[in-house]
C-alpha cells in the first residue's frame, strides 16, 4: 500500500529484499530519499545497517533516509543515530508522500521524487 500511495503521488519507487540490496540499488541508480523498516526480518536490525553504510559512503550519505518503526520509544535514538524522519507504525500510507515532499523541500525540490524504499 506504501508503494501504490506514493505512485499516485507522483514518486517512482523502486525496492529492495533488504538493506544489502537496498545500499547495492542506490547505488546503480540516483534517489532521493530511502524509506527502511528498522526490523527486517524477526530480529534483524537491518535498517540500522543501512543507515550506517549510507552515511559511510561518500556517494549516499546526503541521501534522506527514513525510518519505519513499531517501537514509539526509539524514536529519539533514531533521530540521534542520524535518521532523518522516523514513522511509528502503524502508519498512515497517505501521510507519506507528504512527509518526503517536506523533508526534501530542505533542497532543491525534485519532481517526479524518486523513492527508493528496503523492506
Amino acid at each position: 500500500m506504501l508503494r501504490t500511495a506514493l505512485e499516485l503521488a507522483g514518486a517512482r519507487v523502486s525496492e529492495a529484499d533488504g538493506a544489502r540490496r537496498a545500499v547495492e540499488v542506490a547505488g546503480l541508480t540516483p534517489c532521493d530519499v530511502v524509506i527502511t523498516d528498522i526490523t527486517m526480518g524477526h530480529t534483524r536490525r537491518d535498517g540500522l545497517w543501512l543507515l550506517d553504510r549510507f552515511r559511510a559512503s561518500a556517494a549516499l550519505t546526503k541521501i534522506p533516509v527514513v525510518a519505519v518503526t513499531g517501537c514509539r520509544e526509539l524514536r529519539s535514538d533514531l533521530i540521534a543515530r542520524g535518521f532523518d524522519r522516523v514513522l511509528i507504525k502503524p502508519i498512515d500510507v497517505l501521510d507519506v508522500p507528504q512527509t518526503i515532499v517536506t523533508l526534501l523541500r530542505g533542497s532543491d525540490p525534485v519532481d517526479p521524487v524518486d523513492v527508493r524504499r528496503a523492506a
